[in-house]
């Protein structure tokens, strides 16, 4: 229900796409409880709702299904939203409240709020002082509590899993932060002017410099809050500022760099897709980004144990037998891997690779008999854990099941696995073990 509105970042689905998890949250504000509502009671055709009808088991949405608001907590925060007369009424009433007028409101009153500098005692100047010092090092620890809130805006739609790192300029060079060798992606947010291009950065990071430059009173004043906050626990101010900050720096425009090129784009926010369409594929060049068919759906990226995807890829006798397994439903884009470019198969009618083009299959799978035919004994999975690093990049999700099936498919008489070469693939032997403990 809430998957296409302005919360569907905040909502996440069983495998089977049939319940909205919560995450528990009391202390959310009373725009987002009032916004929750009013776009339930759109989505159902309601002009009025009981209280309680939020909390029935079989409700598909409210700030109870997205939140896991309790109802003396969703009372009063209705009743602050207007919502609620008083905290004791039972009906909601939506007086043509549309969800959008309210989201419009909340992000007016993240702009316009006047917070009142705190007065801060010894105890929270001391605070103040390591926050300011910790800052200089750690620029992510400007925004609190709210770096998870900012880190998701990040991540957003991301494809592949990001790892998020708050870094000054002089940790550009410091590779002990990263981890780039494996088939996530180190995303450095930095806190600072970059030259015109990093050409020798650390290898398959990309690295963000934003255009964003925050108000220097604002920054005091939150720093203030913040400090106000660890002392007495009232962090409703420092809240709001850190969240005013990070919807600024999300509108502003940014220039990213990785492996000696860099870029544009328009508005923070976007930076997963851009991700997504362009910057993966300059760290994973064979990798299944590659491959258009395969980006435009994120289900075949959700991490997973997909024995069907194995039985197809895998144990496919013919070209017409594997097309009758694949041409409808997800399963269907995966046959892409194995055609070109211009749709064309890449295989003969027995599965075996044909022609001479640069698919990235391809590549995986001549990689793979290079390494493996030279070895004296094969351990398994361990050998073909290079396939899951830069320029491939496979995870253990649709795309990665499929990949590494074709070709183990492809490897009889050409790896010896316990002093045996094997001939025969069978789902039942050795191939079955690789593919459950092939963990990405």
């Amino acid at each position: 229900m809430f998957k296409l509105s302005r919360l569907g970042m905040l909502v996440s689905y069983d495998e089977r796409g049939r319940e909205i998890m919560r995450v528990h949250l009391n202390s959310i504000e009373p725009h987002v409880a009032a916004y929750a509502v009013i776009r339930f009671m759109e989505e159902e055709g309601l002009q009025e709702i009981r209280i309680g009808d939020l909390y029935t088991e079989n409700t598909p949405g409210g700030p109870f299904k997205l939140f896991g608001t309790q109802e003396p907590h969703l009372r009063n925060l209705l009743h602050d939203a207007g919502l609620l007369t008083s905290p004791e009424d039972e009906v909601i009433v939506s007086h043509d409240t549309g969800s959008k007028k309210l989201l419009d409101d909340f992000k007016d009153y993240l702009l316009n709020h006047t917070t009142e500098r705190p007065e801060l005692d010894a105890e929270a100047r001391e605070v103040k002082r390591k926050l300011i010092e910790s800052i200089k090092d750690k620029p992510g620890e400007l925004f609190g509590d709210e770096i998870d809130t900012l880190n998701g805006f990040l991540t957003g739609s991301s494809l592949r899993d990001l790892r998020i790192h708050h870094i000054t300029r002089e940790d550009i060079y410091n590779s002990e932060l990263f981890r780039p060798q494996d088939n996530s992606i180190d995303v450095a947010m930095v806190y600072g002017r970059i030259e015109d291009s990093i050409m020798d950065g650390v290898q398959n990071v990309i690295y963000v410099s934003m255009e964003w430059q925050p108000d220097v009173d604002e920054v005091e004043l939150l720093i203030d809050c913040m400090a106000h906050a660890e002392v007495s626990g009232e962090r409703g101010a420092a809240r709001r500022l850190s969240l005013k900050l990070i919807g600024d720096m999300m509108e502003s425009g940014f220039r990213w760099h990785v492996n000696g090129e860099s870029g544009h784009g328009e508005k923070l926010y976007q930076l997963s897709e851009i991700i997504n369409n362009s910057i993966s594929m300059k760290i994973f060049t064979r990798g299944p980004e590659t491959i258009p068919e395969l980006r435009g759906n994120r289900n075949l990226w959700r991490r997973g144990n997909y024995r069907k995807v194995y039985e197809i890829f895998l144990l496919s006798r013919t070209l017409n037998e594997f097309r009758s397994k694949t041409g409808k439903g997800l399963i269907s884009f995966l046959s892409y891997l194995l055609r070109d470019s211009g749709g064309d198969w890449i295989v003969d009618d027995c599965l075996r690779l044909r022609g001479e083009s640069d698919h990235p299959v391809r590549r995986m799978l001549e990689e793979t008999v290079e390494r493996l035919s030279m070895a004296d004994d094969v351990k398994l999975p361990e050998a073909l854990r290079f396939l899951s690093e830069p320029p491939y990049g496979l995870r253990a999700d649709m795309i990665g099941h499929a990949a590494v099936s074709f070709i183990l498919r492809n490897l009889k008489g050409h790896i010896i696995i316990n002093g045996r070469i094997i001939e025969e693939i069978e789902y039942d032997g050795d191939v079955k073990e690789i593919l459950y403990n092939f963990d990405f």
